[in-house]
């Protein structure tokens, strides 16, 4: 992995559980497993740059090629200054 992941930034509430550095295809990715607000949810957070030419449903089939994600739950992206965050597996408290 040549690429760093350091301030990714979190909500103050946020807590993460587990991350690693890893790949999703050609795509370097630091995976999370976090919890906020008693959601629990998991995250592949990209460096913009390597995602520029990939539009929303674009992130959304590259997640879904994971089998670590649940494809009948759903997919969130939020784009920001450094990172492009693709979150999935949302379980919600009952």
């Amino acid at each position: 992995m040549s690429k760093t992941f350091d301030n990714v930034g979190l909500d103050p509430d946020t807590r993460i559980l587990f991350e690693i550095q890893a790949k999703l295809d050609d795509y370097e990715v630091l995976y999370q497993q976090w919890t906020w607000n008693g959601i629990r949810a998991e995250s592949f957070i990209f460096h913009n740059e390597d995602v520029e030419d990939l539009n929303d449903a674009g992130l959304q089939t590259l997640a879904k090629s994971s089998p670590m994600v649940n494809s009948d739950r759903a997919i969130t992206i939020s784009r920001g200054a450094r990172y492009t965050f693709v979150n999935f597996n949302f379980v919600t408290p009952d």
